[in-house]
């Protein structure tokens, strides 16, 4: 069986993008809105994405591609933290209980969703340069 062959900005959409608003969506789903139904359809989404992502064959990445993915990672970690900060905030000054589920559905989402934006707003730059 021949695996499919995807570009290296397909593969960062599916890696990143896709995966961080799955969890985003798991944690407002599950945490939130207390639906369980739907957030096993979202965690059997996520799932199938993240296979699908490391079962396609990928283009290399080229020097550009490993430059946008380093300052795309500054970009997540830097949400990851924010969100953080936030939900410390919400937990000690709102008076939410905010359980460690729902942290780290927010803080892998809104790191991956931002990897994955950032690296497609970059590659986006780099291929109107050509």
């Amino acid at each position: 069986m021949k695996r499919p062959y995807i570009t290296v900005k397909n593969f960062m959409t599916w890696e990143y993008l896709v995966t961080g608003i799955m969890f985003l969506v798991l944690g407002i789903l599950d945490n939130l809105m207390h639906i369980k139904i739907a957030s096993l359809i979202a965690s059997l989404l996520l799932f199938t994405t993240t296979i699908m992502a490391l079962v396609c064959k990928t283009e290399k990445f080229d020097e550009m591609a490993r430059a946008n993915l380093e300052e795309a990672y500054h970009a997540g970690y830097a949400a990851f933290m924010a969100v953080v900060v936030v939900l410390v905030v919400v937990e000690f000054a709102g008076g939410i209980n905010v359980t460690m589920f729902t942290v780290m559905n927010f803080c892998f989402g809104a790191g991956n969703t931002t990897i994955g934006v950032m690296f497609r707003w970059l590659e986006k730059d780099g291929d109107d340069e050509c």
